[in-house]
């Protein structure tokens, strides 16, 4: 789980301050759609591959050089699939959560299972060597097959990170407009202190006058009784 702590004090938040947890995962989804992509382009390769295997002539010599390049491909995905961001796996089975503030709420992430063997779910089947073969007409029809699922699979996956990268990006916003408007009334805070402070000095000295001035009075009236009687 991500996460996010709240700022120490109601008068040291920066709106301007990027939440650094959700910048974060940003990040890592867009991570996630590159890395996509870059597999889109391999699938699309296999595919083509599987379908030369299955139309090659020369099938010992074509079929050789066609399963070679295909392995390589398979290969490059399976090791896409082990890739970290900042110590935190990209694609993993376990759906991660971005904390936006200490103790607040959090924003789920859907789970890029990039490496599920289920038809249904991961690529796993598109780089599986004992699955994927171009060296007969039948293992080249299966892996076109398993190619195809696996476009398909792919497709799910960068439409889910997709909806991650707009809901962290609405999530930012929204904190940055939170931000904003705490800072905004910390700011008549510290107004309102300032105005409190320059109005209790005004009291205090005006106070400080009127007894003065009242000292003086008094002091006067014993002098004016002894002028009397002289």
């Amino acid at each position: 789980c991500l996460t996010i702590e709240a700022p120490p004090s109601r008068y040291t938040t920066d709106p301007k301050a990027g939440n650094p947890e959700v910048v974060n995962a940003i990040s890592l989804s867009q991570t996630q759609e590159g890395f996509l992509q870059i597999v889109q382009k391999s699938l699309d390769r296999m595919g083509v591959l599987s379908v030369l295997s299955r139309e090659a002539k020369d099938a010992s010599t074509e079929r050789s050089r066609y399963t070679s390049e295909f392995t390589q491909l398979q290969n490059f995905i399976s090791d896409v699939g082990t890739k970290q961001f900042n110590g935190v796996a990209l694609f993993s089975e376990q759906p991660l959560a971005v904390q936006l503030e200490n103790g607040g709420p959090t924003v789920p992430l859907n789970a890029i299972n990039f490496n599920a063997a289920s038809a249904d779910g991961g690529l796993a089947n598109a780089y599986d060597l004992r699955s994927t073969e171009l060296l007969s007409d039948s293992s080249a029809a299966a892996a076109l097959a398993n190619i195809r699922k696996a476009t398909e699979n792919l497709a799910e996956m960068q439409a889910k990170v997709g909806a991650n990268l707009k809901r962290l990006t609405l999530s930012g916003e929204q904190v940055s407009v939170l931000n904003e408007n705490l800072s905004a009334a910390n700011s008549s805070i510290q107004d309102i202190d300032q105005v409190r402070s320059l109005t209790q000095f005004a009291r205090f000295k005006m106070l400080g006058q009127s007894g003065g001035a009242m000292m003086a009075q008094a002091n006067a009236f014993p002098q004016t009784a002894l002028k009397l009687l002289d």
